[in-house]
């Protein structure tokens, strides 16, 4: 049986997918080398324009759910260059996930070692704190401080 969705409707959005995914790949590895410079207020406003690539890839996505599940055998196709067009187009779709969620995955970890970074200085601090607090109360309770005398 042959699908009633036109295969053009198909294809069209399996080259926005490419197209936005394409658009990702870059910002992906964008994202990855703000991490790792560690500029937050700059990486955040990254991440925003970020997000509105994101929504466009989720509309696209949402606007395939429907067709996914269609074999291309029942599809019309108005060539078989179309056809072979569209299916090369779905493969770079694959490289460019792969590239994407490889690249956040780094980020991810680069941002995690920040974060574990950042709590192991705070832990020290806290350990210094404590060590000069200990010290300075040590200093008050010794019942034999000497007074200096500074005027002669």
């Amino acid at each position: 049986m042959k699908s009633s969705s036109p295969p053009e409707t198909f294809s069209e959005l399996i080259r926005q997918k490419e197209n936005i995914l394409q658009r990702l790949v870059p910002i992906s590895k964008r994202q990855l080398e703000l991490v790792r410079n560690g500029d937050s207020a700059l990486l955040l406003k990254f991440l925003q324009r970020k997000l509105a690539v994101m929504d466009e890839f989720e509309e696209i996505e949402r606007r395939l759910t429907p067709l996914r599940d269609i074999p291309p055998e029942d599809r019309t196709w108005t060539s078989e260059r179309e056809r072979e067009e569209t299916r090369k187009a779905i493969k770079r779709c694959e490289e460019c996930l792969a590239a994407i969620i490889a690249n956040d995955a780094m980020s991810t970890n680069e941002l995690a070692n920040v974060t574990e970074d950042i709590k192991s200085q705070l832990r020290q601090i806290r350990q210094s704190g404590r060590q000069r607090t200990y010290a300075i109360q040590n200093a008050a309770e010794t019942p034999n401080l000497r007074r200096f005398n500074v005027d002669g």
